[in-house]
């Protein structure tokens, strides 16, 4: 005769549940270091088709930037309610419209134009101007 003892099911050890979560958290690693890449290599490297054509007039939102002359991107909130982030390149105008400018038109909602190209499918900005002609002088009288 088997004792009661004997016919139970013996538990697992920590050994085993340890290797257990060792494997599920490989896999998981796996599945997360692995699936971006595959998603990408399948997607297409086309331009996004929700961007505007340049140049791109609107009012500054928001500016990411490191310091007054350093500014990675900004937000420009356009007349029809879209938002487009714009990277800063190099400008050609740079003495003209400097990027510490881009706060004053942030603060005072006064319109920007900016011309970008596409640089690996994001839109990078060359040339940033006053989106509001200068008014008339006044005539003289």
């Amino acid at each position: 005769m088997t004792s009661p003892a004997a016919s139970r099911p013996r538990p697992r050890s920590l050994r085993f549940w340890l290797a257990t979560l060792a494997l599920i958290a490989l896999g998981l690693e796996i599945v997360l270091i692995v699936f971006p890449f595959v998603a990408c290599a399948c997607s297409p490297t086309s331009p996004p088709t929700n961007l505007p054509q340049s140049p791109v007039v609107g009012v500054v939102v928001a500016i990411d930037q490191v310091s007054l002359t350093k500014v990675n991107s900004f937000d420009v909130r356009m007349s029809d309610g879209r938002t487009v982030t714009l990277k800063v390149g190099a400008l050609d105008n740079a003495t003209q419209f400097s990027l510490s400018h881009l706060a004053t038109h942030m603060a005072t909602g006064v319109p920007i134009r900016a011309f970008y190209r596409l640089e690996s499918g994001e839109p990078v900005v060359y040339h940033l101007e006053d989106a509001v002609p200068a008014g008339p002088s006044p005539a003289a009288t």
